[in-house]
């Protein structure tokens, strides 16, 4: 489907590369995907005409941010990183590795957590975040934003979510524990969202428009277009369900172009889109002037 167009210099907030044969996986790790290798992420971005992905270590690969680098220096100099770092190791991450990430492109560190994250971890990120001004991302349940309401604006950081902030489809956002609060976030420039994955937690396929998550897509359109972004969360991992972790999962088939297509409904109009594929990650990554 290649019924969209893009506006110049259109971002992907959200990809990730994934090279078993080239970068091991952790032996940690809760699921086994098929490989994403940089030369695909690069035909993925081609092929959707994005000129500026956002690459983020993938969860199989724990702490171990080699892979991010290796993909930064492919895609130099149109591409940023998000890392994963432990800020509670010994010894803890130093200033000259934060320095390195740094000159490498990587411009946010993500926390991945099926639980509510405390705010001794939440402030211990922020505080690796501050001395290059890196966003902040997270990917925490719904509710967690109930609690960290008050926290999020004392950061001193930008914080994005991931995945329109895990609310759930098919019920009124508001009805939720959480969305309220993620709502007054954006509305006071404090917390951006991706609109990434609808088929994460959509009962309905792009064929029908991801009916269910466009009830909260446009919710948080409406309320705060300037703190949205576009991600596709190429390549559609499937991540951890139980079973073996070591059997080797398909990608999930999810038609990107289809799926900008429905964002650009979502939306309404091209400035709103250039907007949201544009001028806003921009502004969160750091990118202002530069194109």
């Amino acid at each position: 489907m290649m019924a969209y167009r893009l506006p110049p210099y259109s971002w992907d907030s959200h990809i990730h590369v994934i090279d078993p044969e080239n970068f091991p996986l952790s032996p940690d790790r809760t699921y086994t995907p098929l490989p994403a290798p940089i030369s695909a992420a690069k035909k993925h971005c081609e092929a959707q005409s994005i000129s500026h992905p956002v690459i983020v270590t993938a969860p199989v690969y724990g702490t171990d941010n080699t892979i991010l680098l290796e993909a930064l220096k492919a895609f130099s100099p149109n591409a940023i990183g998000v890392a994963v770092l432990d800020p509670f190791s010994d010894p803890p991450p130093s200033p000259e590795t934060l320095q390195s990430l740094h000159d490498a492109g990587v411009r946010g560190l993500r926390i991945n957590s099926a639980d509510n994250p405390s705010e001794s971890v939440l402030r211990a990120h922020a505080e690796l975040c501050m001395p290059h001004k890196w966003v902040l991302q997270l990917h925490i349940p719904l509710d967690a934003f109930a609690t960290l309401h008050k926290l999020i604006p004392t950061l001193g950081v930008p914080v994005v979510a991931d995945h329109f902030a895990s609310v759930s489809a098919g019920q009124n956002p508001y009805s939720q524990r959480g969305f309220a609060e993620v709502v007054d976030l954006m509305k006071r420039g404090e917390l951006w969202v991706k609109i990434s994955a609808p088929h994460l937690d959509s009962q309905f396929g792009e064929d029908e428009n991801y009916a269910d998550m466009g009830v909260v897509a446009k919710e948080l359109l409406g309320e705060a277009p300037r703190m949205c972004v576009y991600s596709s969360g190429w390549p559609h991992v499937q991540g951890a369900m139980g079973g073996d972790p070591l059997e080797i999962r398909p990608f999930r088939d999810v038609d990107d172009s289809a799926f900008v297509d429905v964002v650009k409904g979502w939306v309404g109009n091209w400035r709103a889109f250039q907007q949201i594929m544009v001028d806003n990650p921009r502004r969160l990554w750091g990118w202002e002037g530069r194109d």
